[in-house]
């Protein structure tokens, strides 16, 4: 979500694709992950839980949607 917001500079025509909703409130920031209120894949636990800082491929990414499987979420999924 945030990465299409880059424009390319290799491709000049490219639409800038903007992030929909507010910004969040800095004074009076939300709980959980800042964005879980714009996010079109937010979950439960991201309106609650700040997402950690993980390494990912050549990069870092801080979302509960990337974040390794525990034993709790793979029973889930196969419920």
């Amino acid at each position: 979500l945030l990465i299409e917001s880059i424009p390319n500079p290799a491709n000049g025509k490219r639409m800038i694709r903007p992030i929909p909703g507010d910004p969040p409130n800095l004074v009076n920031r939300p709980s959980g992950c800042a964005f879980h209120s714009r996010c079109p894949s937010a979950m439960t636990v991201c309106a609650t839980e700040v997402p950690s800082l993980d390494e990912v491929r050549r990069g870092r990414v801080a979302c509960h949607l990337h974040r390794p499987l525990t034993q709790e979420d793979k029973v889930a999924i196969h419920a």
